[in-house]
């Protein structure tokens, strides 16, 4: 989430002052970026929840008697 802080506001000027050169000149609002951020948060989400669940029906104690 920070780095999208980061991230987004930088890749909006650059991205900007890129398409200003051209002829024909498109207008990209925010709305990619933040569809972008969600996105990415969502797969966040849904990886780290997997993860957790995997480890939560784990037998923890069958796995400290096998070290």
């Amino acid at each position: 989430m920070f780095a999208s802080i980061i991230a987004c506001p930088i890749a909006y000027i650059i991205g900007h002052s890129w398409l200003a050169n051209f002829a024909f000149q498109a207008k990209v609002g925010i709305v990619p970026y933040l569809v972008s951020i969600l996105i990415s948060c969502l797969g966040i989400l849904i990886i780290s929840g997997y993860q957790v669940i995997k480890v939560r029906s784990m037998n923890l104690i069958n796995n400290f008697r096998g070290e």
